[in-house]
């Protein structure tokens, strides 16, 4: 019996709209489906879109891409950060603090005031970023890369940073 791979587009993009409408609505408390719905983003691709005081956190971002957004004031806590891309996206004020990400990548993109404490970042791409007053107090970074990255007023107390790999080749680091 043959497999039909292609998406159903119509689905995607329904189930896209209605995904950015709860993630900006304020509506508390949310219905058990329309939370099943906001947790589970795998996939997606977003351009361009700004999520100021949105509360994502736990949510499922396996494969998801985000080109040229912002993130003001969000919540991003203990997010599943499987292959996502956050490409050329800012993030201020924005707690990331208990994620988990994976092969995770961040190229070109702006951290600032942010929270990465006690999160986890495997063979993680900080390639080129900019962190700017960045909590990252107990987060273990295991492969990644942060070649080209420039990292201001950083707290990176009691925090794992592997040796290996190109981890700290090309940093520019300033502050106290």
């Amino acid at each position: 019996m043959p497999t039909n791979l292609k998406p159903n587009l119509p689905d995607l993009l329904s189930k896209h709209q209605e995904w950015l409408r709860l993630v900006h609505c304020s509506q508390s408390p949310l219905t058990e489906d329309q939370r099943n719905l906001r947790g589970d983003i795998s996939g997606l691709r977003l351009k361009h879109e700004i999520f100021s005081n949105c509360d994502l956190s736990y949510m499922n971002l396996e494969n998801t891409h985000f080109e040229g957004c912002t993130f003001i004031n969000s919540t991003l806590k203990g997010v599943w950060a499987l292959d996502v891309y956050f490409d050329e996206c800012e993030f201020v004020q924005t707690n990331l603090s208990h994620a988990y990400g994976k092969r995770a990548e961040f190229s070109g993109s702006t951290l600032t005031h942010s929270d990465l404490s006690h999160s986890v970042w495997v063979d993680a791409d900080f390639g080129q970023a900019n962190l700017s007053d960045v909590l990252a107090i107990g987060a273990f970074f295991q492969g990644a890369t942060f070649e080209e990255t420039v990292i201001k007023d950083a707290d990176f107390r009691f925090s794992h940073l592997n040796q290996g790999g190109s981890l700290m080749r090309n940093i520019i680091a300033t502050g106290a």
